[in-house]
């Protein structure tokens, strides 16, 4: 047993309930209805130690599970910086481990270990312990599916995030991270409805891989969980365009249970800088926008298969970044109306649409 002795802390959980937008279209009619978000922030004064089980960093990672991440990470060069030496990556994988465990007991499917996604949820750890705040947005003023994006993501990503602070040092060692982990991991799984959005992420089932990312600064622990939906394999999608100029975005599902359901298309602005006092008085983020740029459903999308994949060309106007939902749904559309509630939204792709410079 690990005994992380501690003086007074304050754990701060970051709740989200129900981010995703609701779009309906039926009898030529659209009814567009986000849902709404219900934020809280946690704050819970714990005095004493926070005890959790000792985590037996070489022995309790199956060695030809370690060897396989660690060739993913050792060949994975982007965000290389932020990468994992081999102490934490095995202090992740018994994080893993947990989690899975905890996944099962609900009938969800076990996660793998996302390598990219991880290494941003380092980045965005170490920013926000260094900068005394908490929150899904960065000092960019980054949402997650901006950073994700960014980074070379195509999946669609949603956030759990928690903190320690302190009044004295705090355990910067994979086992002590380990402890921390753990605990912030039991903090979200004690959720009660309808106050449970870090648990309802947490065991979500379309989840299939989770970025895992910490920091301990002295003072200040950040933890950030990074779940991805990894269900579309896309050949073309992203960048930069200017305004006015065609993109195409071609795609299609990993597997044949999945049928393509809806196509939507969000505006945002592009981010702007931020205080981590400002960050620290927001709560939860939107995972879409109320300008919808372009939307395709059910009895359209038909129109843009070509082969075995969808080619979808896309136009935007206006400066700013373009978020692309693609819904999945494991049976085929018949009907005259549709919906995207509870349909599985698999899509990260983000657009950005800027002026070249000397031109439009």
């Amino acid at each position: 047993m690990i005994e992380l002795n501690m003086p007074p802390a304050t754990i701060t959980m970051l709740m989200n309930r129900d981010e995703k937008p609701f779009h309906a279209f039926g009898n030529g009619r659209c009814r567009a209805n986000n849902r709404i978000i219900i934020v809280s922030t946690i704050l819970l004064t714990m005095t004493g130690r926070i005890r959790g089980e000792a985590p037996d960093i070489p022995g309790r990672v199956p060695e030809d599970i370690f060897r396989h991440y660690r060739q993913l990470n050792d060949s994975d060069e982007r965000l290389v910086y932020y990468k994992d030496s081999d102490p934490v990556l095995k202090a992740k994988l018994i994080q893993l481990c947990y989690i899975n465990e905890t996944r099962a007991r609900f009938g969800a499917q076990p996660l793998k270990l996302d390598i990219l996604a991880s290494r941003l949820a380092n980045r965005m750890s170490r920013e926000a312990a260094a900068g005394k705040y908490v929150g899904h947005w960065n000092l960019d003023g980054e949402k997650p599916w901006h950073r994700y994006a960014s980074a070379g993501g195509t999946d669609h990503v949603s956030e759990n995030v928690a903190a320690i602070s302190t009044t004295a040092g705090l355990d910067t060692s994979p086992e002590g991270a380990a402890v921390m982990m753990r605990e912030m991991y039991d903090k979200f799984m004690a959720e009660k409805p309808p106050y449970d959005g870090h648990k309802s992420n947490c065991i979500d089932k379309h989840h299939n891989y989770i970025g895992i990312g910490y920091c301990t600064i002295k003072m200040e622990f950040r933890y950030y969980e990074e779940y991805i939906d990894r269900y579309i394999e896309f050949f073309g999608a992203g960048g930069g365009i200017s305004p006015g100029e065609e993109c195409r975005v071609s795609f299609r599902p990993l597997s044949r249970e999945y049928h393509v359901y809806a196509v939507m298309a969000y505006h945002d602005p592009f981010p702007e800088p931020l205080t981590a006092d400002r960050i620290n008085r927001m709560g939860s983020y939107d995972d879409f926008t109320p300008d919808i740029s372009l939307s395709i459903w059910p009895w359209e999308i038909g129109g843009y298969l070509n082969g075995d994949r969808y080619e979808i060309p896309m136009t935007f106007n206006d400066e700013g970044l373009y978020y692309i939902h693609i819904y999945l749904d494991d049976r085929e559309f018949s009907g005259n109306s549709a919906s995207t509630e509870g349909k599985l939204q698999a899509s990260g792709v983000v657009i950005r649409v800027a002026k070249r410079h000397g031109g439009t």
